[in-house]
C-alpha cells in the first residue's frame, strides 16, 4: 500500500473529531477521567493529522516533538499557505499534545504511587480545560489540513 499523505491526514482528523465528540459526551455525564482521556486522544490525532501531511506519524501518545520538527522543517511553506500566525497555532497544538500526553496512562490506571484511581484524580475544571484544548486543536488541525494539502 502506498502512503497517501492527504488521505492519512484526513483519516487522523476524522479520528480526532470522533474522540472530541466522545469527550463532550463524557463531560455531560460527569465522567471526568473519560473526558480527559478522549480529549488527549483527540489532541494526539489532531497533531498527527498535521504531521501526516509530511511524514508517517510514529506510534506515540506524545507527537509534540514530531510536530515541532515538521513546523521547523516546513516553516516557510506553512507561513505562505496558512499565514504567519499558523506557526504559533501549530506550536500551541504541539504544546497541547505535550501537556495531555501523560494523562493517557493516568486515565486508565490512576496514580499508582499515590494509590488513587482515575476518578479521584480529575475534577470538572480539569475536564473542561482538556476539552477546550481538544476543541481548539481540532480547529487548528482542520485549518492546517485544508491549506497544507493543496
Amino acid at each position: 500500500m502506498d502512503y497517501d499523505s492527504v488521505e492519512e491526514a484526513l483519516y487522523r482528523l476524522e479520528v480526532a473529531k470522533e474522540h472530541l465528540e466522545r469527550a463532550r459526551e463524557a463531560l455531560k455525564v460527569k465522567d471526568y477521567p473519560a473526558c480527559l482521556g478522549f480529549s488527549q486522544l483527540c489532541i494526539e490525532n489532531a497533531a498527527k493529522s498535521v504531521i501526516a501531511l509530511y511524514r508517517i506519524p510514529s506510534w506515540t501518545h506524545d507527537p509534540s516533538a514530531e510536530l515541532r520538527e515538521v513546523i521547523q522543517e516546513h516553516q516557510e511553506e506553512v507561513s505562505n499557505k496558512m499565514g504567519p500566525p499558523a506557526i504559533e497555532k501549530l506550536s500551541k497544538l504541539a504544546q497541547a499534545a505535550e501537556t495531555l500526553a501523560p494523562e493517557h496512562g493516568r486515565v486508565s490506571y490512576g496514580d499508582i504511587r499515590e494509590r488513587k484511581p482515575p476518578k479521584a484524580l480529575y475534577t470538572e475544571p480539569n475536564a473542561t480545560g482538556a476539552l477546550q484544548l481538544a476543541e481548539i486543536s481540532v480547529i487548528v488541525a482542520e485549518e492546517a489540513v485544508e491549506y497544507l494539502s493543496l
